[in-house]
């Protein structure tokens, strides 16, 4: 059986259908947590679940620190919904290949997709920007635009305002470490305050990830909402590789984020052109 992870809140930008653009600027992000590597040994099940329940925060870092000694790179299946400009947009079901080093992200879409059926991003290269194989519908707009290369694919602005448009988080911003770390982030700013109500509600099983038992945890009773609205949150680490293999947000409209993932290789081999523009036309 391959093991499950998954990254907490992705992800990105192509995706969605201009829309309105978002009331008022987005507000900062939180600098991610540094996780220092002790080399002692992690904690066993039974003290993670003890984490869980009384630790919440000490339980994640456990959970980042597991990631950063095992994983260098992954293959998966993720399920996302996400509320943009105030407006649920449908579920979109994408293949992912993640690598660290450089940090690089290949999505290719199989349900959803509306102006982009596959999108690339590696830092450092490309310009630093976003080449994405548009949809046959984007594609003629794209290139009245002046928006494609020779090559016929889309060039975004990794950080450009049709990103922070199109999704709750860039792609730059993807991966199943900086959703987790995001995720301490913010549970550390509320338990400064005083604020963190983290309830440990058992072990679960998450049906789009194959019923894969998870530790579940619930946040509530925010001080005030926080990213794009969200008042609470429920999250499933998977509790064979201590990763996520769900998240789910919500405010005062209802759902604001719910990402799922499934099939998920570890350290997988990926082909030369997995990252390279070549890749893209598949």
């Amino acid at each position: 059986m391959r093991p499950l992870l998954l990254c907490l809140v992705p992800c990105y930008l192509l995706s969605a259908a201009p829309s309105a653009a978002r009331s008022g600027a987005r507000p900062p992000e939180r600098p991610l947590p540094v996780i220092s590597d002790d080399h002692k040994p992690l904690p066993d099940a039974v003290d993670m679940e003890r984490l869980a329940g009384e630790r919440p925060t000490e339980f994640l870092k456990e959970c980042l620190l597991r990631y950063k000694r095992d994983v260098k790179g992954y293959r998966l299946t993720m399920s996302k919904e996400e509320r943009i400009a105030g407006q649920l947009e449908p579920r979109e079901v994408m293949e992912v290949a993640f690598r660290e080093k450089p940090f690089s992200v290949f999505l290719k879409w199989d349900t959803g997709s509306r102006r982009a059926e596959r999108a690339l991003y590696v830092a450092g290269e490309n310009q630093d920007r976003v080449l994405a194989r548009p949809t046959k519908g984007w594609y003629w707009m794209a290139k009245a635009a002046g928006r494609l290369d020779h090559d016929g694919l889309a060039v975004e602005d990794v950080d450009g305002e049709a990103a922070r448009r199109s999704g709750r988080f860039t792609i730059k911003e993807f991966g199943v470490y900086n959703g987790l770390a995001r995720l301490l982030a913010d549970w550390e700013a509320a338990q400064k305050k005083d604020a963190l109500h983290v309830e440990y509600l058992g072990v679960q099983g998450v049906a789009w990830a194959a019923n894969r038992p998870c530790w579940v945890l619930r946040r509530t009773r925010f001080l005030k909402p926080e990213r794009d609205g969200v008042t609470e949150q429920t999250v499933y680490i998977d509790k064979e590789t201590w990763l996520q293999v769900g998240s789910v947000a919500g405010g005062k409209d209802g759902l604001i984020g719910a990402y799922y993932y499934r099939d998920v290789e570890i350290n997988p081999e990926f082909a030369p052109d997995q990252f390279r523009p070549a890749g893209l036309k598949k």
